[in-house]
C-alpha cells in the first residue's frame, strides 16, 4: 500500500461519501430541479387581408403550404391564408397537438377520424372534416407511433 500525503481516507468513509452523493434522493435530502413544461399558445393571432384574426388552434384540422404562404384549414370549411413557414409554425404550435405528415402538410392530432394504408404501404391520414392527407416517406418513421399512440389513447 502506498502512502500518500494529505488526507488519508478509509474506505469506509469513502462509502459513506460516496452513499451520500449518491443516495441523497432516497433519504430526501436531495430536491430534484423543477422543470418547466413548455407552454404553447392556444390561440395564434393571423393577418387576413387588413385584419388580424385570433384563431384557436383547437379551430384548425391541418395547414398546407401553398409555395411561400400556409393555409389554415379550419372548422367551417375556412381557409385562412398566411406568409410563413412551415419550420416556423412548427416552432410556434404545439407538437403534442400537431404532427408534421409531410414537408407540405401538419395536422392537428385531434382532427384525425381514420388512419388507413394502402397496398403500397403508404399511411392516409383521414380528417373530420374528410379531408384525406399522404404520409410522405420521410416522415413515416416519425409519425407512425405519434399516430397509434394517439388512436389507441
Amino acid at each position: 500500500m502506498k502512502a500518500t500525503h494529505g488526507s488519508h481516507e478509509t474506505s469506509a468513509q469513502r462509502s459513506q461519501s460516496y452513499f451520500e452523493r449518491n443516495f441523497s434522493l432516497m433519504a430526501g435530502q436531495f430536491t430534484p430541479p423543477v422543470i418547466e413544461k413548455e407552454t404553447f399558445p392556444q390561440n395564434i393571432v393571423i393577418r387576413s387581408g387588413p385584419e388580424l384574426i385570433r384563431l384557436s388552434t383547437k379551430a384548425i384540422y391541418s395547414i398546407e403550404a401553398a409555395g411561400d404562404y400556409m393555409c389554415f384549414n379550419c372548422h367551417g370549411g375556412k381557409t385562412h391564408v398566411v406568409r410563413k413557414t412551415m419550420k416556423q409554425l412548427q416552432d410556434e404550435l404545439d407538437p403534442a397537438q400537431f404532427l408534421r405528415i409531410h414537408r407540405s402538410n401538419m395536422v392537428n392530432k385531434n382532427s384525425i377520424a381514420q388512419v388507413t394504408s394502402d397496398i403500397n404501404g403508404e399511411i392516409i391520414v383521414v380528417l373530420n372534416s374528410g379531408q384525406s392527407l399522404k404520409v410522405s416517406r420521410r416522415y413515416k418513421s416519425k409519425v407512425t407511433p405519434q399516430i397509434r399512440s394517439f388512436l389507441y389513447n
